[in-house]
This record gives C-alpha cells, structure tokens and sequence, in this order.
C-alpha cells in the first residue's frame, strides 16, 4: 500500500468536548431557506476522544494515510489534526475509507455510520455505533409557546448548512428539536454487519432462539446495554 494525503473541508471548527456521553443533549431548529431544509444546533462538534491520538486510515483503493485523529460524534465525520494549523478537520474524502485505528481502537466505515468494534470472540466481533438522534420534537403553540409532540410529519431529510445530521424522524419547519446521545450495536461476521439482536445473534452463533430468548429473560438482560451484549456472546460462545 501507499501513502495518501489527507483530504480535508477548509473550515476553521470551535470544539466541544465530550465527558458524559449518556447526558449530552443537542438543541436544534428546524427552518427553510428556498428549497433547502436544514437543521441549525447550538454546537457543532461532540468529540468522541477528549484529545485526537495517533491513527491510521486504510482506503477502499488499498492506500493509508497517517495523523491524530477524532470522531465528530454529531455528524459522524472523521477528524484529523491539521499540522499547519493545529485544528482538527473533517476528511472530505470520507465515502473512500474502509477502515481505521485511533489508538488501539478500531473503526469501520459502513453504510450505517461508523462503527468500533469493542468486543472479538472468535471470529465474531462486535461493533458499536455511536451518534445523535431526535430525543423530544416540539411544535409552535399558541402565542409562539413550544410543546412536545409525539408524531410528526412533512420534512424527511435534513441536512445542515456545515454538517449533515441524522435525525431518523420526520419533522415541520420551525418545530424546536432536541437531539439525544445513542449506542447502537452490530454482530460483525464474514464482513456483514448485523443488528445485535436475539434473532441475529442465533443465526450467527447456531444458538437456539428460544434458548437465547431464555437466558436474556432470566439474566434480565437489556440488549441496548454493551455490557448485557457481551455477557451473551460469552453465552452463545460457551454452548
């Protein structure tokens, strides 16, 4: 493999770093310019790493290229730190990477955002994503006042005027959002990336669905917890 350069958006960034995930909460607003819908927050970087580390980007074409680097968690970009400015940018060539390190820590580019992998049992791993979605949507009320809402509708796609952000919800111009912290997890095998769930972690261990369906009840285990993922793969891989 070669050595690449470092693509990168020339745009000067104000940081925000991240130190407790579970409680960091993004307030946003819906408006419209023309025909574009777009979504304005009141920060613009969450940092996955409260500093960027050394990292290596391993391109689909079979290149890498080499720098400090982070994770902008609220529009799932990868940052590298400029050596000329000592600012942190996101990679605009990042449709073009297949994996990467920070650290010791390794990370995938998938269709569905990026992914680390935490856990290796075997030949199984498993994957987290990390990002932010719609927690609470409010709507205009009488005299301007904002109430939540629990439906929406209308606007399916926004994209910010710096940053695109996945929002997952319809929503209505002008409405207030609130945009929540969330972990996701995958079972990575054979290079497919599967949701971590019962149905998922039977086919790919050869486990009994209903024997897996028992154990979560009794161990009163929460898929969305990564330490009640791990406990059943140790499950599965001990059958």
């Amino acid at each position: 493999m070669k050595a690449k350069n470092l693509q990168f958006v020339s745009l000067f960034l104000v940081l925000t770093t991240l130190h407790a995930l579970g409680q960091e909460n993004v307030n946003a607003t819906v408006s419209k310019n023309a025909n574009n819908v777009s979504v304005s927050t009141d920060k613009t970087y969450i940092l996955l790493y409260e500093e960027p580390m050394e990292g290596q980007i391993t391109f689909k074409d079979k290149t890498f290229a080499k720098a400090k680097l982070n994770i902008n968690l609220l529009s799932d970009d990868i940052l590298f730190l400029d050596n000329n400015t000592g600012t942190l940018l996101p990679l605009a060539n990042q449709k073009d990477v297949n994996f990467f390190s920070i650290g010791k820590d390794l990370f995938f580019n998938t269709s569905y955002g990026l992914i680390q992998v935490i856990a290796n049992i075997k030949d199984i791993q498993l994957g987290i994503a990390r990002g932010f979605s719609t927690k609470d949507v409010k709507k205009q009320g009488a005299y301007g006042i904002s109430s939540s809402i629990a439906s929406t509708q209308q606007v399916t796609s926004i994209s910010g005027t710096d940053i695109d952000i996945p929002i997952f919800t319809s929503l209505t111009l002008q409405q207030k959002v609130d945009l929540g912290y969330y972990e996701k997890f995958y079972l990575i095998f054979k290079g497919k990336f599967k949701n971590a769930n019962i149905k998922n972690f039977s086919k790919v261990f050869g486990v009994n669905k209903k024997e897996l369906e028992e154990f979560c009840e009794k161990e009163d285990l929460d898929l969305r917890s990564r330490n009640d993922i791990i406990k059943l793969m140790n499950f599965c891989t001990a059958r």
